[in-house]
């Protein structure tokens, strides 16, 4: 995971503000289950399972806010955004 933000004031009244962040994850579970009936393992393959997670996530966005006067203010952005997940069972 990591962010890198930045902000800047541009005059008395206006601020700017940007940044990215991103995130990645990946793991594999893998889940076995067995019972013992009569002296044998029998699996359960009704809770056995593998699970295998890549995913990937980022954002960028940008605004400003200004500050009109004493009883108003402004803002406005943009964000974008990304996803990747990839699950397999």
């Amino acid at each position: 995971m990591g962010k890198l933000d930045y902000v800047t004031s541009i005059g008395e009244n206006i601020t700017f503000e940007t940044g990215i962040k991103g995130t990645t994850s990946a793991f594999t579970n893998d889940v076995s289950v067995a019972n013992l009936t009569d002296g044998e393992w029998l699996t359960d393959y009704t809770l056995t399972n593998k699970s295998i997670l890549d995913e990937k996530i980022m954002g960028a966005y940008s605004s400003m806010d200004w500050k009109v006067n004493e009883s108003w203010t402004a803002k406005a952005g943009l964000r974008y955004e990304y996803t990747n997940s990839q699950l397999e069972t």
